[in-house]
């Protein structure tokens, strides 16, 4: 499902219309811009990608019609109607490719205070070294420039190890649950409705 129907599906929960959860739904999303199939989800779709939400757009956004949505409800709605009505943890995603994946992940060499505590976050909430795939590579610099600026990301790009392009890493992940690429065709064919009824009313 791409981002608008998610925000048409947000509008339909939260009131407003689909433009005023647009940005959000495109963020947990911009994973697409480094895969484009299912393993995508692994970047953003869980509580961490919830957590960064929260960063980047605020605790509540405001729709148009000036009522106060929690973004970790707007995260939650999308995480459930592209994972079969979950809300995965970081564990839930990456324990069953630790072994494999994690034993190719390192923390880069010579990080800067900074630069450390923002490596190693999806470590710290996880214990698992495989899910610092979110921070520890070139998806990770996306992160970094649009929580942190442009010299942060510059620096933490310099500093990756070669291993850690993102083709070697996804290739080293494997998806082993139903619901990581398997989504709610019910909830889906009720927003294709609903978008369609938006696009032709825009149009």
């Amino acid at each position: 499902m791409n981002a608008w129907k998610h925000s048409v599906s947000s509008a339909q929960y939260f009131g407003g219309v689909a433009v005023d959860y647009l940005e959000v739904h495109r963020f947990i999303d911009s994973s697409k811009l480094f895969i484009y199939d299912a393993k995508h989800r692994l970047l953003l779709h869980h509580l961490f990608g919830m957590e960064l939400c929260e960063e980047l757009f605020g605790i509540t956004i405001t729709n148009s019609q000036e009522q106060q949505i929690p973004t970790r409800e707007i995260v939650a709605q999308h995480l459930r109607e592209d994972l079969s009505n979950r809300v995965p943890s970081l564990h839930d995603w990456f324990a069953d490719s630790e072994e494999r994946l994690g034993a190719i992940l390192r923390l880069p060499e010579g990080l800067t205070e900074d630069l450390e505590s923002f490596a190693l976050r999806p470590l710290l909430r996880s214990g698992l070294r495989s899910s610092m795939i979110i921070t520890c590579s070139h998806f990770g610099v996306f992160l970094a420039e649009r929580l942190h600026g442009l010299d942060f990301a510059k620096r933490l790009s310099s500093a990756l190890p070669s291993h850690h392009q993102m083709h070697i890493l996804f290739g080293n992940f494997k998806l082993t649950q139903k619901w990581q690429s398997t989504i709610d065709y019910q909830s889906l064919q009720r927003i294709n409705h609903q978008a369609l009824k938006e696009t032709n009313h825009a149009s």
